[in-house]
């Protein structure tokens, strides 16, 4: 096989089917599956309590995530292992597309051991992507999230977080208290509240994934920026190594 970039695209295909078929259940999850609301009175405390009913998460969605995030993830490592296979005769066989956060010296080993063999342009290429680049602002950047996605699926646990809630409220009206006990929330409010509200509201709830634990939480849209990012601003810059490549834009 000759070493070129779109020998990766049918991974990257797959983590876009996956995505897409992400959407699609989730959609119809939450319109099959709208939140619940109970209002009731606390004469002694006088306080109006609103309870939201919330659907118990399909952990078939946090597949569907792990999945995606593997292929993506390892279309990375697929593409430095063409990069390789385009620069020498004999790759070595540990390398892959290095993500790190940090800028030391362990750091930069990693880096030169993960990258030994390719192009040293591409290696230069490889360290201007990395999230230490962004400084305090590392999580912010689009591999990171990708890689430690990848690394509490592989490693931890399946990355579904649970819901999160959104629900209007009369204006001027502060909750004096929100708990969530086993899916049902609580809001406690001022009676008074009940004379402002005609019926009981429409909560809206989004579905996350990630891990709070390992500080990585995103919504189906941080998944999609996530895809789009790898696949149009950061994989194409690469295509300049391979004299016979073909690129192929596989946003959505």
């Amino acid at each position: 096989m000759t070493p070129s970039l779109s020998n990766i695209n049918p991974k990257l295909q797959r983590a876009n089917e996956h995505l897409d078929a992400l959407l699609s259940q989730i959609s119809r999850f939450i319109q099959n599956n709208p939140p619940h609301v109970v209002i009731e009175e606390d004469q002694e405390d006088h306080l109006c309590i609103l309870k939201i009913y919330c659907p118990k998460i399909d952990t078939r969605f946090g597949i569907i995530v792990g999945e995606f995030a593997h292929n993506l993830r390892s279309s990375l490592d697929n593409l430095v292992w063409q990069l390789a296979l385009s620069f020498t005769h004999n790759p070595n066989k540990h390398i892959c597309f290095p993500v790190t956060e940090t800028n030391d010296a362990d750091a930069r080993k990693f880096i030169k051991s993960s990258t030994c063999g390719i192009h040293p342009e591409a290696i230069k290429l490889i360290e201007t992507l990395q999230p230490y680049n962004e400084g305090e602002n590392f999580k912010q950047n689009s591999l990171w999230k990708l890689h430690k996605l990848w690394n509490i699926d592989k490693h931890r646990v399946i990355p579904s977080v649970g819901t999160v809630l959104e629900i209007n409220i009369p204006k001027g009206i502060t909750p004096s208290e929100i708990e969530n006990h086993n899916g049902i929330f609580y809001i406690r409010m001022p009676i008074s509240v009940m004379t402002k509200m005609e019926s009981a509201p429409h909560p809206r709830f989004d579905i996350h994934f990630g891990s709070e634990d390992d500080g990585l939480v995103l919504n189906y849209t941080d998944l999609r920026k996530i895809y789009t990012d790898i696949t149009v601003d950061i994989i194409p810059q690469f295509e300049r190594f391979f004299s016979h490549s073909k690129s192929t834009n596989l946003s959505h």
